[in-house]
């Protein structure tokens, strides 16, 4: 019995595409659904290929330790010597420090013009 019921249904699929008078657009409709499911199944496999590749450079910088915050003394030296690189600056006249991580820059200018924006 199921091998005449799938008879039946090949039988009444081919009548169906091979009408002579909408077979040819019934054909052409289901290739271009066919069409569609693959551009689209295409389109999510590389939609989920990416937020795999998205997933492991999270997982890989997370796994990554975060530098340690230089204490109050090493942030006061590294801000010196970036302030005091240049010969022009007048190191005298600058006075640098940090409380609890925050950096006050404190002196007076000779050339007002000479801050920056």
């Amino acid at each position: 019995m199921p091998l005449f019921a799938l008879a039946g249904a090949i039988g009444a699929a081919l009548a169906y595409f091979f009408d002579p008078d909408n077979g040819r657009r019934r054909r052409k409709i289901a290739v271009d659904k066919a069409g569609k499911y693959v551009r689209k199944t295409g389109r999510q496999a590389q939609d989920a290929a990416a937020q795999a590749q998205g997933l492991k450079q999270k997982a890989t910088h997370f796994s990554e330790q975060e530098k340690p915050q230089p204490d109050d003394v090493t942030l006061a030296r590294k801000v010196e010597s970036e302030i005091f690189r240049d010969a022009d600056v007048p190191k005298g006249q600058i006075n640098v420090n940090v409380e609890d991580g925050v950096v006050y820059l404190r002196g007076e200018l000779e050339q007002p013009d000479l801050t920056s924006p």
